[in-house]
């Protein structure tokens, strides 16, 4: 059984025109959707990095304090003997 029609079918233009829209609206929300996993992935990177000169501002502070205590018991020491 043959389902080809006898005549040749074409496509009504505004048929025509009405898909090829429809390709571009998916087209630009594809775009747009790329643009925000960017700028997701930009955002996770910089709360990343905040976060980490956080904890380094946090370390160099705790740093600071243990000297300033091992140079008073190095004081201690120096006054006990």
């Amino acid at each position: 059984m043959d389902n080809k029609s006898a005549t040749p079918a074409e496509a009504d233009p505004t048929v025509i025109e009405a898909t090829t829209h429809l390709e571009e609206v998916g087209r630009e929300q594809k775009d747009d959707l790329e643009k925000h996993k960017k700028d997701m992935d930009e955002k996770k990177i910089s709360d990343v990095m905040e976060i980490l000169q956080g904890l380094s501002d946090r370390l160099k502070t705790i740093e600071e304090k243990m000297d300033c205590r091992r140079q008073e018991m190095e004081e201690k020491m120096d006054l006990l003997i």
